[in-house]
């Protein structure tokens, strides 16, 4: 139960914000919050619409679309572009698997989770300066991850195009410990190419464009890559 004084004290309380709102300063104040909280609401009202409307346009799409699951391997001819670096192509590998959607006849979209094996070397200028580091040959493991565009989805050649992130996964500690210093953890490119279906088994060729620096040390690097390879279709 509440004492008087304890009354005393709520009123005086009350009694003082009023007269603080009551006040021009106290309007404009409370003004501002209302002004916020209601931008806060819109604002939070707005990312709700646009995350169903992506929901909606996924499920629509799921539900009208048949999806298909695969593995695939391959070789990477692969040259990186830079004063620093040999610009020749070397023999790598990739592996990995797919998933596909038909969205029509026509288009489909695809990504893939790659294992992507890069191998290069270093001019002769640089090998006595970096021995310790490089040693001349550099192994490069790469995680990468495309999102392409599908034409001609189901027809005897497909057309794929797409950009691609590959996050830098491993650097050949056979060769040096400290490889990742000498190398960025991403490199973002652009992938093109065309597909053979003889259901279920793929033959693929694509050639890949770097935007990226790959190289921490030395000039600027780029990577340009040739990928050949097959793949079996699950279903």
């Amino acid at each position: 139960m509440q004492t008087s004084g304890e009354c005393t004290h709520r009123a005086q309380n009350f009694t003082t914000s009023y007269l603080r709102i009551a006040t021009p300063a106290g309007r404009s104040s409370l003004c501002r919050l209302l002004k916020i909280s209601l931008n806060h609401f819109l604002n939070i009202r707005q990312i709700i619409m646009k995350k169903l409307a992506i929901l909606f346009i996924l499920l629509t799409a799921s539900a009208n679309s048949q999806v298909h699951l695969g593995a695939k391997a391959g070789a990477n001819l692969t040259k990186i572009n830079g004063s620093t670096f040999k610009e020749k192509f070397e023999l790598g590998y990739q592996l990995g698997g797919f998933i596909y959607a038909d969205l029509s006849e026509s288009i489909g979209i695809q990504t893939e989770v790659l294992f992507n094996q890069t191998n290069t070397s270093v001019e002769d200028r640089y090998s006595e300066v970096i021995n310790n580091a490089f040693r001349g040959n550099k192994t490069l493991n790469y995680i990468s991850v495309p999102l392409l565009v599908r034409l001609n989805n189901e027809g005897l050649v497909t057309f794929t195009a797409g950009p691609q992130l590959s996050f830098l996964a491993d650097s050949g500690k056979s060769l040096t410990e400290n490889g990742k210093k000498l190398f960025k953890k991403t490199d973002f490119s652009v992938l093109a190419g065309a597909e053979l279906n003889l259901h279920p088994f793929i033959i693929y060729a694509r050639y890949c464009w770097g935007f990226s620096d790959v190289s921490d040390f030395g000039s600027k690097a780029s990577s340009r890559q040739i990928q050949l390879g097959a793949a079996l279709r699950v279903f």
